[in-house]
């Protein structure tokens, strides 16, 4: 029993160590779009616009939150993902290129709604921290309005150091870029 014990406490150790270097996860689920389309989103669209979330779950979700969603899914959808190989030889997230390839006046219209907020409390953080916001989220286009998918976003942070309203709006930013990620980089 103390051996199981002392292999829990390190294990623990070790995945606090893990999320707090790695942050906030993103999960997504989609609910319509058709798969091929949405991963060439990135390539038929030269920009973004992100606008501000609607609030489903009131004072359950800080406005910090709120107010953090469209700066940073904008910061993730900026540049496109670097490779494992492209970190390792230094390449910066500039020379890697910009996310959208498109035209530059073909803009993706992103706009959703914090449908669930939660927070653990102390006790909570200290047997297993857990903070999640999801958010369902809506891709239209610029111009016509016409609506390309709808998602459930979730951004989760499970370290006690990296918690709250920016690491849990990063881990949406997350999900999204995920979501979006070009089906061309998902062979690198």
């Amino acid at each position: 029993m103390l051996i199981v014990l002392l292999g829990t406490g390190c294990s623990r150790g070790i995945k606090e160590g893990l999320y707090a270097v790695t942050g906030s996860s993103g999960k997504i689920v989609r609910l319509s779009g058709d798969e091929t389309r949405i991963g060439n989103l990135a390539n038929e669209y030269g920009g973004v616009r992100v606008e501000l979330f609607a609030n489903d779950v009131g004072q359950a979700a800080p406005q910090s939150f709120i107010d953090a969603l469209p700066g940073a899914i904008a910061k993730r959808l900026e540049y496109r993902s670097r490779s494992l190989g492209e970190k390792i030889k230094g390449v910066d997230k500039e020379e890697a290129g910009p996310f959208f390839t498109g035209p530059a006046g073909k803009v993706l219209v992103i706009r959703g709604r914090v449908i669930q907020y939660e927070a653990g409390d102390l006790t909570d953080k200290a047997i297993s921290p857990m903070d999640e916001a999801i958010c369902r989220v809506q891709f239209t286009d610029g111009t016509t309005g016409e609506m390309l998918a709808e998602a459930n976003c979730t951004g989760r942070s499970k370290s006690v150091v990296r918690t709250g309203p920016d690491e849990l709006a990063d881990g949406v930013a997350k999900a999204i870029n995920k979501f979006l990620k070009p089906h061309d980089e998902e062979k690198n």
